[in-house]
């Protein structure tokens, strides 16, 4: 919505057309049924989204003035085509669509309703856009990313591992941004579900109890807990193949003070739907009473075929005392003394795989995290602590950029593979 045609409009222009845009919507939505309640709320938040961002500075922004914006008079034709297709992203559903267009031929009084079918089959299908419609083609194009994103089949992959073993990290590397979080502290209270978006719009979408479809840095790191919990972001892999995946982010199975967060876990593995799982463990906490008995628990009581066994925070060894090749082989044989046959072990660093995502994606990163970037690429491109060496089919490249050979170095990009490729 940031390069919205409309938005070089006049002041005057915009008004209109959000005014225009909210009664179609609202004509269109008070067709529901009363038990749609949810759906409206959606609704009305993606309209609020085009309200903010559309009339950005104007004295009509006030927060509940989107409600009381009334359609005036029928809407000129040069920006009819936007119109047409910013109702169908607000609803994003073909039955409502199709009502609101038969609002609006018959509420804007357009003669040439031909025009209207003709963007609608625009939206529909991967026909070259006509130069007559060239105003609304990015809003064309969104939409058909949206629609074809949705058909997709989409991936569910469970996150479980014990307190500090770097999950939340590693949930931010493969999304590229700070969406979970990330502390010390017992910090994921209940399960969270993070979807990933079609294409990149600079929002991530918050709903608890609430919905927030500009969720900022402290709605994410401060919300409750209580209740359904699901994110929703642009997730940037490393290859350009964009899939539709969740992530199911779980609560630490082994928070002594939180007894309540081992048994969300443990439901959720049990009883969610998913195709695969992500298990996490530090070096630090192998072989621990706590990390025994959640393996043990989970090869008793899961599909163990699923499961990609993450081994984090190699960054954190040293050349003189620690080894990555014995610290894989003896975590591999734990595992088949505890049930596991064939375990896929990935070992990486999810701190600095969040560093080198943030790089690849042109994100600022800060004074502190540019010096450690600055640490860990000169670490990662030491033989010894070259990652990409684990994992079948990884090299790095003459050809390859400096973020790329480092998301291989680091891990990231054979994890990737794995979780997107499906190849356990």
């Amino acid at each position: 919505m940031r390069e919205h045609p409309i938005k070089k409009s006049k002041s005057k222009i915009r008004s209109e057309y959000i005014s225009a845009l909210t009664y179609i919507i609202q004509k269109t939505v008070s067709e529901l049924d009363e038990s749609k309640t949810e759906v409206k709320q959606y609704v009305f938040e993606r309209l609020r989204l085009y309200h903010t961002q559309l009339l950005m500075n104007d004295k009509t922004t006030k927060k509940d003035s989107i409600c009381l914006l009334s359609f005036k008079k029928p809407w000129r034709s040069k920006y009819r085509f936007m119109l047409i297709c910013d109702v169908a992203l607000i609803l994003l559903d073909d039955s409502l669509i199709h009502l609101a267009v038969e609002i609006m031929k018959e509420s804007l009084s357009i003669r040439r309703n031909s025009d209207i079918e003709r963007i609608m089959l625009l939206l529909k299908n991967q026909q070259i856009i006509d130069k007559k419609y060239l105003l609304a083609s990015s809003l064309i194009i969104q939409y058909r990313l949206n629609k074809n994103f949705i058909s997709k089949e989409e991936k569910r992959i469970i996150v479980t591992a014990n307190m500090s073993t770097g999950k939340s990290t590693l949930i931010n590397a493969l999304i590229g941004k700070p969406v979970a979080r990330t502390s010390q502290e017992v910090c994921t209270g209940n399960v969270c579900y993070l979807y990933n978006k079609a294409y990149e719009d600079e929002n991530t979408h918050l709903s608890t109890k609430d919905i927030s479809l500009r969720a900022t840095a402290d709605e994410l790191s401060g919300y409750d807990w209580n209740g359904h919990i699901s994110i929703a972001s642009y997730f940037a892999r490393i290859e350009s193949d964009i899939p539709r995946l969740c992530l199911i982010d779980t609560p630490g199975v082994d928070a002594a003070l939180y007894k309540e967060h081992s048994k969300y876990a443990r439901n959720a593995l049990l009883n969610d739907v998913y195709d695969a799982i992500i298990y996490v463990v530090s070096p630090t906490r192998l072989g621990t009473d706590a990390e025994k008995k959640h393996l043990q628990w989970v090869a008793q009581n899961l599909h163990t075929k699923k499961i990609i066994f993450v081994l984090n925070k190699l960054d954190c060894y040293h050349n003189y005392s620690d080894s990555v090749e014995e610290s894989i082989n003896g975590f591999k044989n734990d595992l088949q003394q505890i049930g596991f046959e064939n375990p896929v072990i990935c070992p990486i660093s999810a701190y600095f795989s969040y560093l080198v995502k943030l790089k690849m994606t042109g994100q600022t990163l800060s004074e502190d995290e540019a010096d450690e970037y600055a640490l860990y690429s000169k670490k990662f491109n030491k033989p010894s602590y070259d990652l990409s060496q684990y994992y079948k089919g990884v090299q790095c490249l003459p050809t390859d950029s400096e973020e790329i050979a480092l998301s291989k170095r680091v891990g990231l990009y054979g994890l990737e593979r794995i979780i997107y490729g499906g190849n356990l």
